[in-house]
């Protein structure tokens, strides 16, 4: 050592830089702290660094240099001839957007820095240059290329550059539902698959749930046991599954719910009324009706002799003013992808056109006669003017016809009276 400190003496007495000297390098890559007088200067050893002074410090400085010596020793990595300079931080780095973030820029030496920079940051983040620290919230998401700089007074060879990813993630979330459930129309019987998609970060699951509606309105009913994947297989649907559904995607920031859809099932044309036979006056309007269901989907094809009616495609046949030719025979055909189901025939009869004749048989009295068909209902009305209004008609007797009808003593104090006879 006693030749060690001969070249210290030299080096210093030089006017060199203790930091290129590979004597006192060695000297301070011992494990040993120690204090030395060399020439007119004290060097102070603590491993890992050196401090040089002209003069001998006083006990209370120098127990400050040892603090000091020892705190920044143990705070940065120790300097060696070994040891490529370089930004030790970690130089891939992730953050939740809106969240608080630090992160300081450290070095693998024993440098002073005093300066540091980091750009571009992402928005919300900023740089205390003095200390290296980056601090904030980031505001937007996305991965960041960011530019750190750590330099000891700005010196060329105190000076390290290095590149930062900085990865900003976004916050959890609940999923978002990429496909809904559509509405779907299937045949009794039939297989059903609901499906639905979901994005969102870490697992999801899935619950469906059957809905109710209410005047109008779908909401959430009842959870259906088991049913937890994407997609919802209804095996071989019955009336009973017909109705609503969703479909609920969930992680750990939360659930979200689908859009309802609808299963309507295609059934077997049934019959609940058959249509009855008609008979009407020869002018009258006339309609056959029927009651039946299908399901969802239910086509009606009226008949008249076995021929099919053009347009005759509802739930009713109606004809506005009955001639001679409306008689006969007719019948409605049912169908669906289900099946196939024929009416029962109903006959249409047309009678004479209703005839009413009055005849006086006093000033104030007088018989009204008309034509009518056993069986059939009539109501008779009066107006002692005529207008172009329906409300001047006046309610005189309700009946059921039994052939040739007449009704007595109609008139009144009215010098004139107009009647009205209509079957119902």
């Amino acid at each position: 050592m006693e030749g060690d400190t001969t070249r210290v003496r030299e080096t210093l007495s030089q006017g060199m830089v203790y930091s290129i000297s590979g004597y006192l390098r060695r000297l301070a890559q011992s494990s040993v702290c120690w204090l030395l007088l060399v020439g007119s200067s004290w060097v102070t050893r603590v491993p890992g660094m050196l401090r040089v002074a002209t003069v001998m410090p006083p006990p209370a400085r120098l127990r400050r240099w040892a603090v000091a010596s020892l705190a920044v020793a143990g705070t940065f990595h120790a300097f060696s001839g070994a040891t490529t300079p370089a930004v030790s931080s970690a130089l891939d780095v992730q953050v939740q957007v809106g969240t608080p973030f630090t992160y300081r820029i450290t070095i693998n030496q024993a440098w002073i820095i005093n300066s540091f920079d980091a750009y571009p940051l992402p928005p919300g983040l900023t740089l205390n240059k003095k200390l290296g620290f980056i601090a904030g919230k980031p505001t937007v998401v996305g991965t960041n290329d960011v530019t750190l700089v750590a330099s000891q007074d700005n010196l060329p060879d105190r000076t390290l550059t290095d590149s930062m990813t900085l990865r900003v993630t976004a916050a959890p979330a609940p999923p978002l539902f990429s496909l809904n459930p559509v509405d779907t129309i299937a045949v009794a019987g039939d297989d059903v698959i609901l499906t639905s998609a979901a994005i969102g970060t870490g697992t999801i699951r899935f619950q469906w749930y059957r809905g109710e509606s209410f005047r109008g309105n779908v909401f959430l009913g009842p959870i259906i046991v088991g049913a937890t994947n994407a997609a919802l297989v209804l095996p071989h649907v019955t009336v009973d599954d017909g109705g609503y559904y969703f479909s609920s995607a969930i992680n750990a920031a939360g659930t979200n719910y689908s859009q309802p859809a609808q299963v309507s099932l295609i059934l077997p044309p049934q019959i609940y009324s058959q249509p009855d036979n008609v008979t009407i006056h020869e002018g009258a309007p006339f309609g056959i009706y029927i009651y039946a269901d299908g399901g969802v989907v239910l086509n009606y094809q009226w008949r008249k002799a076995g021929n099919s009616i053009p347009g005759a495609t509802n739930d009713f046949w109606y004809v506005d003013a009955a001639v001679p030719g409306d008689a006969g025979s007719y019948d409605v055909v049912l169908d669906n992808a289900a099946g196939q189901l024929t009416s029962n025939p109903a006959r249409v009869t047309v009678a004479d056109p209703l005839r009413v004749q009055m005849i006086r048989t006093s000033p104030k009295s007088a018989v009204l006669k008309f034509n009518s068909i056993p069986g059939a209902s009539y109501s008779i009305n009066y107006a002692d003017r005529l207008t172009n209004t329906w409300d001047n008609w006046n309610y005189l007797t309700d009946f059921t016809a039994t052939g040739s009808n007449s009704v007595k003593n109609v008139l009144s104090t009215s010098p004139v009276r107009f009647f009205r006879v209509t079957p119902d």
